[in-house]
């Protein structure tokens, strides 16, 4: 989670901080791979039901 990726692919993770810095993104894959969770983090609320409908279309082919 640590070299740069597309906002393509990037979904905003959960974390404390001020308006005024930056958020802390993963990549989609980084995601299924549910590497932000070994690192502490988790989705943000506005990001969930897009990641739900990912892992739902990736389940039904």
């Amino acid at each position: 989670m640590k070299a740069p990726i597309s906002h393509a692919d990037a979904v905003q993770l959960f974390v404390d901080r001020r308006e005024w810095q930056d958020g802390v993104y993963a990549s989609v894959q980084a995601i299924l791979d549910r590497l932000h969770k070994a690192d502490g983090y988790e989705i943000h609320p506005f990001e969930r039901g897009r990641i739900e409908d990912l892992m739902q279309s990736l389940k039904n082919g």
